[in-house]
């Protein structure tokens, strides 16, 4: 892993080799890929709630993201989110008009992903 000038680790460069790692993994323990099978999902969406993901719209998704066993991860501005995590939503910061990625890696990836657009295309309840 290489290290930029002022001792902080890489993280693009983190990820790519943790992924790369993931796959190999996968291999050596036997579970292969099929023919497009991706590691992950994910997608980017823009908030149009007027407040952005205050208390009660972030309450709403990490409720309904907490049933998932996959990871779900917000990604705003280069910075990771757990999207199970209300606090971490609300310290985010994620204001109206803001375009964010919503990653999910793990066994219901798909369906985690589905249902986080469908909630956030919604408005969150409100």
């Amino acid at each position: 892993m290489q290290r930029k000038l002022d001792g902080h680790v890489n993280t693009g460069e983190l990820h790519s080799r943790m992924t790369i790692f993931r796959a190999e993994w996968a291999i050596k323990k036997g579970d292969f890929l099929k023919k497009g099978e991706k590691i992950m999902v994910s997608q980017k969406i823009t908030i149009h709630n007027p407040q952005g993901l205050h208390m009660r719209p972030a309450g709403v998704f990490a409720k309904a993201m907490a049933k998932f066993a996959c990871n779900i991860n917000i990604i705003h501005n280069g910075t990771k989110t757990n999207g199970k995590s209300l606090l971490n939503i609300i310290g985010a910061c994620i204001k109206c008009g803001a375009e964010v990625e919503i990653e999910c890696d793990g066994a219901d990836e798909a369906e985690a992903l589905k249902t986080a657009i469908e909630l956030i295309e919604s408005g969150l309840g409100e």
